[in-house]
C-alpha cells in the first residue's frame, strides 16, 4: 500500500512538474477530468511490474486482488456515486425535498442496482452517501472513473511497447490546461469521446478475475 501510494502521488508530482515548466502560469494547472490520470498510470505500471516479479501464486493473488478492487472502487463505485449525485440534483431541480430519510433510501436503492439483489445492506450503510466529502464539490466523483479508464488505456499501451505511448504520456503531462481536457488526453492517445477506454477497462477486469479464480482453484487443489 505504501509503495502504491508513493507511485500514485509521484504521478501527481510529475504532472505538476511537467506542466508548470512547460506552460505559462495561466495554463499550468489541469482539469479534474485529467487530474487522476497521471497518478493512476503509475499504479497500473507498478501493478504490472509486481505481477511479473511475483515469486509465488499467493503473492500473485494478492496483487490481482488489489487490481480488481481498484477497478471496483474507482470505476464501478465512483460511477455509482455519480449516478447518486446526478439523481439528487435532478430531485432538487424538480422541487422535491431532500430529507435524510429520502437520501438514505435513494442511496440504498442505487447500491442494490449496482451490486445486485443478493447484497446484504445494513440499514446504517444507507447513510454512507451522506459522508462522501467529494459530493461537496459538485460533479467531481465521475472524474475518478474516467481518469482510471484513461490511465489503464495509457498504461497497457506502454507495457505492450506501443510506439509513441511514452512520448504521448509526456505530452499529456506537459499540456496542463492549454487545451480542453478531451484534447489533452488525445495527446496521450486516449479518445474519451468513444466507449473504447471503458470497454478496455471492463475487459481487463474480466481477465484479472479469470486469472485470480484460476490461481484460487489451483490453491484449493
Amino acid at each position: 500500500n505504501d509503495r502504491s501510494t508513493i507511485a500514485h502521488e509521484m504521478g501527481h508530482a510529475m504532472h505538476s512538474w511537467y506542466s508548470s515548466r512547460t506552460q505559462p502560469y495561466t495554463y499550468a494547472g489541469y482539469a479534474t477530468f485529467c487530474a487522476e490520470v497521471a497518478s493512476t498510470v503509475n499504479e497500473v505500471l507498478l501493478s504490472s511490474y509486481l505481477l511479473e516479479q511475483a515469486q509465488t501464486d499467493l503473492e500473485k493473488m494478492l496483487i490481482l486482488q488489489d487490481e480488481i478492487e481498484n477497478i471496483r472502487t474507482t470505476v464501478i463505485r465512483q460511477t455509482m456515486f455519480a449516478e447518486y449525485e446526478k439523481t439528487i440534483h435532478e430531485m432538487a431541480e424538480a422541487g422535491k425535498p431532500l430529507t435524510g430519510d429520502v437520501l438514505c433510501e435513494l442511496y440504498g436503492d442505487i447500491v442494490r442496482k449496482y451490486y445486485g439483489p443478493e447484497i446484504v445492506l445494513d440499514e446504517c450503510a444507507k447513510a454512507e452517501g451522506l459522508r462522501i466529502p467529494h459530493f461537496y464539490r459538485s460533479f467531481y466523483v465521475y472524474t475518478y472513473a474516467t481518469s482510471y479508464c484513461a490511465a489503464v488505456n495509457i498504461g497497457r499501451r506502454i507495457m505492450n511497447g506501443e510506439p509513441g505511448a511514452v512520448e504521448g504520456l509526456q505530452k499529456f503531462l506537459a499540456a496542463g490546461s492549454s487545451q480542453y481536457p478531451l484534447d489533452v488526453l488525445k495527446l496521450a492517445g486516449v479518445d474519451m469521446t468513444t466507449p473504447r477506454p471503458i470497454e478496455d477497462t471492463m475487459k481487463l477486469l474480466g481477465e484479472l478475475m479469470d486469472e485470480f479464480e484460476a490461481l484460487q482453484a489451483k490453491q484449493e487443489k
